[in-house]
């Protein structure tokens, strides 16, 4: 008996595989002889198969509307059915493994302007690809890409790089390895966009430069996930992303969930015949699935932002019809018209967007246009579109604008170098060696110390007074590592969000706070955790007398001053900084010491309660000298640390960097402190270390003895003023020939000008000198000093190396002063009590209630019986 293999032939001249039944893998012999139902069950099964076939070419062809489509160029673009015949994807197209970015545009990059421009990344749908997905088919078959023709998109965008982004869309997944879910697809996304080439000017920019996303169909549900999963080394791309144009985006599914009876099963079948599978992301664009409804939700949320993080954001929505069934031949005789919008307007449109725009085309051209505007009125839409949010993403939010002034006018590189004592300027990642941080928890010492007392150092050796012994390693933090969870005394871990740290005069506080500025903006320290860093030096607070205090009012006094529209950016950036929703801002509070006065309630009660505030901030870094005393309403911090000297290597880093271009004197210097146990503790603070530099010469290498730190300033005071003279009698020959007596006798006004405002800041914690302490300062030197040939004022303390200015780009008339480090004006002041003191004579300090003299004269005995007790 004659074994019989059930097989069909296909209606259109095109054979089918034959049909393997039976758990052998061969065909099954039928154990009678063919009936009359024989035939017709033949042709049934045949009938099924071919519908399973042309049910699975019609998904394909549904759900793959990206391939080369065309509409005569003569005829404007209609809503009626375009249909099209689409040929499945050929077995040999290879599978996409990753994502790949392409800048299509390349010479955008040629004419240098591109450093501070913006990525437009255009990302497609499902089971297509680039250049594909973005290009029209003329009638007379050449094609028109809109991203790349350099007529179309790239003449109409200037400073601008264009981006395709190919992404493993699929539809039939392969047998050989796991399918990849929505959540790895938007991880390789977002590594993908994080990988873009840099611009040629800069190589780290490209992780600033704002993007602007175009998504299609399915393809922005996958870039919503990865934004909504932009995290920690991915936060980047999120804080970048500006603006994103969807293409008739499937926020609530699509049309194919009405079809998906008959579809699905055809798919599968199509899939097994090719030995592959169905790929798990039709799910996400047949219906409003749970998942996919969440998704929306969170990333409506994400886009809403009320803080100034949000997105601009913009729909468009197909107004042409599909009709399914007349995609394939036979199908539409088989099964009844189905005209409908793949992606219907409820579907496509987003609750934060309130006025989508329509597009008069069907879905498979919702990403291709002809062009050009003046014929494609849907093309112009579009791009008018690309056109305002990229003028909107230039110009910024306001909250944008304030951060980017914070950035370019307070944290550029010049305001975060470190000024020597000499005047020279080291940039930050030139010259900082890292300081040590010790944890203060003084009860666990103990644990740390040797069971030999006898190689404990004393506590009353210098190094210990000047607190620059090199602490146990297990006690020392990094300063990347300041916010890492810790282990804390009652054995549970928590992450330090409150940090104090203590430190000597000189020992590097405000360096610290410089180099932590530094890397948040140029290694992205913290990044991951903070939105901004906001450094706050406290002694500003000093200068401001607004008519009330706040967190507005402060931030448009500390950073905002210069701009026009001061008050409207700094009320963004408090509503930005108060927002429990936002991701966090580090404030860092520099210098608590230099307004303690402020911590006094009963004499400041509202500047109390506004540095309290600010104080007790959620995340916050705070810097003092160790005898600031913290009011009962400071909140306790997590983390209390102290800043120590240089390590004996770091010493001789430091000696290295500054002296790299005169090897000897290095040399010269490291013997001079092999012979000086005293100096070589007190040049571990980094401004003794630095001042040792300044004044070294011949004299010191031939002997002077350094005894004292009051002998180590004398000596920099008296190099200064060698250097300061020859700026301030600019006319008089031979200044460099004088003796350090000729020189201090030709600045003798000067000295006592400095004196005067040393003495009277430290009496009244003025720290900043502006117009009437000035005066007082003319006023106290007296019209017979005040010789002929001086400079006015003003100009004389802007030449001097003992005084820094706040703002450089002031007036110079209206500029205030302060001294280069709080030590220099203690010097200055003890210097000029100690002259009145010796010669019996009195005592004068800027007195602002005498309006005739400005100052106050007062015998130093008296002084000192009244003020003894209260410093």
């Amino acid at each position: 008996m004659q074994s019989a293999q059930l097989a069909t032939i296909d209606p259109l001249n095109t054979q089918i595989p034959t049909i393997q039944t039976g758990s052998s893998g061969k065909a099954m012999t039928l154990n009678r002889e063919p009936g009359p139902y024989d035939s017709v069950l033949i042709v049934s099964a045949g009938l099924i198969l071919l519908l399973l076939l042309l049910a699975g070419v019609a998904s394909a062809v549904f759900l793959e509307p990206y391939g080369h489509a065309y509409t005569p160029s003569t005829s404007p673009i209609t809503t009626t059915t375009t249909t099209t015949t689409t040929t499945l994807p050929a077995e040999t197209k290879a599978k996409q493994h990753g994502v790949q970015l392409r800048q299509v545009n390349p010479h955008a990059d040629e004419n240098g302007e591109t450093e501070g421009g913006i990525d437009i990344i255009a990302v497609h749908g499902l089971d297509t690809r680039s250049p594909d997905t973005w290009e029209f088919k003329m009638e007379d078959g050449h094609n028109v890409n809109w991203l790349q023709d350099k007529d179309m998109l790239p003449a109409e965008v200037s400073n601008t790089r264009i981006f395709t982004c190919d992404w493993p869309a699929e539809l039939f997944e392969t047998l050989d390895a796991e399918e990849d879910t929505i959540q790895e697809l938007a991880l390789r996304l977002l590594a993908g966009i994080q990988a873009r080439p840099s611009t040629t000017k800069n190589q780290r920019s490209y992780k600033d430069r704002p993007i602007l996303f175009v998504a299609s169909c399915l393809g922005g549900i996958i870039l919503a996930k990865a934004l909504v999963m932009a995290k920690n080394e991915y936060l980047p791309i999120r804080n970048a992303t500006r603006g994103i144009l969807f293409l008739a985006t499937p926020f609530r599914g699509t049309s194919f969930e009405d079809v998906a009876r008959w579809a699905e099963p055809g798919l599968r079948t199509c899939a097994s015949i090719r030995g592959r599978r169905v790929a798990s992301l039709l799910g996400w664009a047949k219906s409003s699935t749970f998942d996919l409804t969440r998704l929306v939700n969170v990333f409506t949320q994400l886009c809403n932002n009320k803080n100034g993080e949000g997105y601009k954001v913009l729909t468009f929505y197909e107004t042409g019809y599909t009709n399914l069934p007349a995609k394939v031949p036979l199908l539409s005789y088989l099964l009844p018209p189905s005209k409908k919008q793949l992606v219907s307007k409820s579907s496509a449109i987003l609750d934060c967007v309130p006025n989508p725009l329509p597009l008069k085309r069907t879905h498979v051209l919702m990403n291709k246009f002809r062009g050009p505007k003046a014929d494609d009125l849907d093309y112009k839409l579009v791009v008018d579109k690309v056109l305002a949010f990229l003028e909107d993403i230039r110009k910024g939010t306001p909250l944008e604008q304030a951060n980017t002034w914070i950035r370019e006018e307070h944290y550029n590189k010049k305001k975060l170098e470190i000024e020597r004592l000499s005047g020279d300027l080291l940039p930050m990642d030139q010259c900082y060696i890292n300081l040590a941080l010790i944890e203060t928890l003084r009860e666990n010492n103990s644990k740390h110390k040797s069971e030999d007392h006898s190689l404990q150092p004393s506590p009353f050796s210098l190094a210990s007074r000047l607190m620059v012994e090199t602490p146990h390693e297990d006690s020392q933090i990094e300063l990347s590592k300041l916010f890492t969870p810790r282990r804390q005394a009652d054995g549970q871990m928590k992450e330090a969000r409150r940090i104090l740290i203590r430190g000597r005069a000189g020992v590097g506080k405000t360096t610290l706070c410089k180099k932590i500025v530094h890397d948040f903006i140029e290694k992205e320290m913290w990044q991951y955790r903070f939105a901004s860093v906001l450094w706050v030096p406290l002694r500003n607070l000093k200068t401001w007398d607004g008519p009330k205090y706040g967190m507005t009012e402060m931030l448009r006094h500390i950073y905002l001053q210069q701009r026009p529209d001061d008050a409207s950016l700094a009320r963004a950036l408090q509503q930005h900084v108060e927002d429990p929703m936002s991701r966090g801002n580090l404030f860092i509070l520099d210098g608590l010491d230099e307004v303690s006065e402020l911590l006094d309630k009963q004499r400041n009660p509202s500047q109390f309660d506004f540095l309290i505030g600010l104080l007790n901030q959620t995340n916050v870094i705070i810097t003092t000298r160790p005898h600031v005393s913290l009011p009962h309403d400071f909140h306790k911090p997590d983390l209390e640390l102290e800043t120590i000297g240089f390590r004996p290597d770091q010493v001789e880093e430091y000696l290295k960097a500054v002296t790299v271009t005169t090897p000897m004197i290095f040399k010269k210097i490291q013997s001079f402190l092999q012979k000086s146990p005293l100096m070589r503790s007190l040049v571990r603070i980094p401004i003794q270390l630095d001042a040792l530099c300044t004044i070294w010469d011949e004299t010191l290498e031939n002997g002077r003895h350094l005894e004292t730190m009051t002998q180590v300033y004398q000596a920099i005071t008296e190099r200064l003023w060698k250097k300061d003279i020859k700026r301030l009698r600019e006319s008089q020959p031979h200044l460099q020939a004088l003796s350090i007596s000729e020189t201090e006798s030709r600045v003798e006004a000067e000295i006592r000008m400095l004196e005067f405002l040393a003495f009277s800041g430290m009496h009244t914690n003025l720290i900043e000198f502006h117009l009437a302490h000035r005066d007082a300062a003319f006023k106290f030197i007296g019209p017979k000093e005040a010789r002929e040939e001086s400079l006015p004022v003003y100009e004389t303390l802007g030449r001097l190396s003992f005084l820094r200015t706040s703002d450089g780009s002031a007036d110079p008339a209206t500029r205030s002063h302060h001294f280069l480090h709080l030590t220099f004006q203690e010097y200055f002041a003890a210097k000029y009590f100690v002259r009145i003191w010796t010669n019996e004579k009195t005592l004068r300090y800027f007195d602002p209630n005498n309006q005739r003299k400005g100052y106050r004269e007062v015998s130093p005995k008296v002084f000192l019986g009244e003020n003894k007790y209260t410093r």
